[in-house]
Parts: structure tokens; sequence; C-alpha cells
């Protein structure tokens, strides 16, 4: 009895690593929130504040990250600045990525969000937000990949 046991749960893991391996082959099963193509590197949107400002950068892989750049050390005391990039697909929210700067002044970039290369998703935008103590963001408009 325990080799058919063995049989069966072997031909339902081939069974299943093989309607996987189609899927995957098909383009089926790939995310819509993945990195895909070659972009051109570039500062997509910016916000300025005085002597601060907030980036929203693209990079060669089609991934994009938010950049707060500080050269006032006023904004390092006492206060947190929150730094947000986001990915909005078909209008709703899809993919968020945010840091919390305490200080010292300087740059600093968030980690990065998946995009799409430029007319491959004309729905994909992004956008990069800042905040103080966690109050009311601020943010660049949406950007189109």
């Amino acid at each position: 009895m325990r080799p058919r046991m063995w049989r069966a749960g072997f031909a339902r893991r081939l069974v299943v690593a093989a309607a996987a391996g189609t899927l995957l082959m098909s383009g089926v099963a790939v995310s819509s929130a993945q990195a895909s193509g070659s972009c051109t590197p570039s500062d997509r949107a910016d916000l300025w504040l005085g002597s601060m400002s907030v980036h929203l950068i693209r990079t060669a892989g089609c991934t994009y990250y938010a950049r707060l750049v500080s050269d006032d050390p006023i904004y390092s005391a006492g206060m947190t600045i929150n730094l947000r990039v986001e990915r909005q697909e078909g209008g709703s929210i899809t993919a968020w990525r945010q840091i919390n700067v305490t200080g010292p002044y300087g740059s600093y970039n968030t980690a990065a969000v998946d995009g799409w290369w430029v007319g491959a998703a004309s729905q994909d935008q992004h956008h990069a937000c800042w905040a103080v103590n966690y109050g009311y963001w601020s943010c660049t408009n949406w950007v189109d990949a």
C-alpha cells in the first residue's frame, strides 16, 4: 500500500509542476508588480521646499524610489521626516515603501517599487511623498511610466 500512496503523491506534484510551468511560459502567471524592461534613469518629479527637496527617481531597471535631500540642520532638530514612494496601477495603489528620517541632514533614499518600461503599461504611475512627524502628506504629481 505504501508504494501506491507515494506514486499518487508524486503524480499530483508532477501535474502541479507541469501546470505551473505552462502558466509561467505562457506569461499568464507574470505578476503585474514586477519591474520589467529597460528604462532611462532619470529624476521624474520634484518638490522643492527651501533647503529641502523630494525627488522621484527612476532606475535603469524600471524601478522607482523617493530621495530626500536636506541641506539645513534645522530639519533634523527633534523632528521626523517621513518619505514614501507609491505605485499605482489602474487607479489602485499596489505598492509603497517608506522611511522615517530623524537626522542628521543629508540625502536619504527609500527602497524601490517596481514599474514597467515606457509604453508597456499606460496605467502604471508613481509619485514621491513626504510628511513631518507622521502628519499631512505632500506629494509630487503622479508620473506615467
